[in-house]
């Protein structure tokens, strides 16, 4: 109930309620901008999901392993987000712009410096960036996988 002891959360919320009462339409002109947050928050679940594997004990510092659990856990809170939204994840509808390809990419990016004794900051910064500069362009340019046949 954090919202009782600060009121501008209950304003921001009504204000959000009225402009989407009064300007409907403004939600779809919005959503192609949603990329880039989206894009971010891939990035950052991502290298975050893979530095917390590559230092558990349990993977045994296996770097592809550590790379499938930051794309595990980039790509869950995109289909969180998707539910919420009450749409079906786009991770699983076909011809998707590539996304998880993307967050793997930025994951062997961030591993890969940092094996290579990188400082963190720079490496998970170079990872992080590669995640979003990547899947802003599969977005713009439409890049998908083949489909495959059932």
């Amino acid at each position: 109930l954090f919202w009782i002891e600060n009121e501008h959360y209950t304003w921001t919320v009504f204000g959000i309620a009225l402009a989407g009462a009064f300007l409907p339409r403004l939600p779809d002109r919005l959503e192609g901008w949603l990329t880039i947050p989206d894009a971010l928050g891939l990035a950052l679940f991502s290298i975050v999901g893979a530095g917390i594997a590559v230092d558990s004990e349990v993977i045994g510092g296996s770097l592809l392993v550590a790379s499938m659990f930051g794309v595990m856990t980039g790509a869950f809170g995109g289909v969180i987000a998707d539910v919420v939204c009450n749409d079906v994840p786009r991770i699983f509808l076909p011809a998707t712009p590539l996304y998880s390809v993307c967050a793997f990419a930025g994951c062997w990016v961030f591993l890969g410096l940092g094996r290579l004794g990188v400082d963190e900051p720079a490496a998970l910064l170079l990872g992080a960036t590669t995640i979003v500069v990547f899947r802003l362009l599969a977005v713009r340019g439409n890049w998908t996988l083949p489909a495959t046949r059932a």
